[in-house]
């Protein structure tokens, strides 16, 4: 199984979602329609959307098991909202950086992690290719 970085970093921003609005992960993937949770699921799709611009709403969407035009609508709901309100907007951007923030933080340390086992299993592939020489050598 082949997992992309943007999935990984979906689930980072995820994460801090689910702190921030204090629900818990399982019910952002599932199917209540409790108004805290169908908010959540909106902040969600913003802040992904807004820290990547490479990820389609499709790809949001797929990862917390919602459609292109539910995520199309979470986008442009909370957009309108923040046209409204430029208190919440100022909230938004303000959560918006230390989100970013944080996940940044998170994806340079599982990047980090990544090419550290990465230099392992090339150094033991190394090892048992040299060992494979001595011994056919012999």
């Amino acid at each position: 199984m082949r997992i992309k970085l943007e999935q990984v970093q979906m689930n980072f921003i995820l994460i801090e979602v689910c702190r921030l609005h204090e629900v818990r992960k399982s019910e952002i993937l599932g199917t209540s329609r409790l108004r805290k949770l169908a908010d959540a699921r909106k902040y969600f799709c913003y802040y992904v959307k807004a820290i990547n611009k490479d990820i389609s709403l499709v790809d949001i969407g797929k990862f917390i098991n919602r459609d292109h035009s539910t995520m199309c609508h979470a986008f442009d709901t909370l957009n309108g909202w923040m046209d409204l309100d430029k208190n919440l907007e100022m909230v938004i951007n303000k959560l918006l950086q230390t989100i970013e923030l944080r996940v940044r933080n998170k994806m340079e340390k599982f990047v980090a992690q990544l090419d550290a086992e990465i230099k392992l299993c090339e150094q033991v592939q190394i090892n048992k290719f040299n060992l494979n020489k001595t011994n056919f050598a012999a």
